[in-house]
């Protein structure tokens, strides 16, 4: 049995963390979470500041995408923020830079498309803690904050491998 009260968030975090700049160009943004094969990454400020969050669900509004793409395209599934360690299929569920619409990606920048809302958690918030807050919120990914600055993320793939090797 695992002792949900002794595994804490730094134990399952990943801290090497692909992070957007608030003055990142959609364009750019959506070339790395391609590049990266995820489907959602952290905003932060100069100094490190988790200042929201970018998300395919966030991009892949019908106001962005190409009317191509919003005639033949499946619906996204419910929750597209997945993590930072998931990969995603971009060829079947998801949009890729070819199907935004020109005039929308125009001078669009992360901060203008960015979720503010972040659940995030401190490196010392137990496992238990961690999957209510998921379950709570319906979300696939906790960011770890400490001092206000990321530190790390941790996605409901984290908590699956650590059940499965258990």
């Amino acid at each position: 049995m695992i002792a949900t009260e002794r595994i804490k968030a730094r134990d399952l975090m990943s801290s090497d963390v692909v992070c957007l700049s608030p003055s990142d160009s959609i364009r750019d943004a959506v070339r790395l979470l391609e590049e990266y094969r995820i489907s959602g990454a952290p905003v932060v400020d100069p100094v490190g500041k988790l200042v929201g969050v970018l998300s395919l669900r966030d991009i892949a509004r019908a106001e962005h995408m190409s009317e191509s793409w919003i005639d033949c395209a499946a619906p996204l599934p419910r929750e597209a923020s997945g993590a930072s360690s998931s990969e995603v299929d971009f060829d079947e569920n998801y949009p890729i830079l070819e199907d935004y619409d020109v005039h929308a990606l125009g001078q669009a920048t992360v901060s203008d498309w960015m979720t503010n809302k972040v659940v995030s958690v401190g490196p010392k918030t137990s496992l238990r803690l961690l999957c209510q807050v998921m379950a709570r919120d319906a979300i696939h990914r906790l960011f770890v904050v400490e001092d206000g600055h990321l530190v790390g993320v941790i996605s409901t793939l984290d908590v699956v491998r650590l059940l499965a090797e258990s």
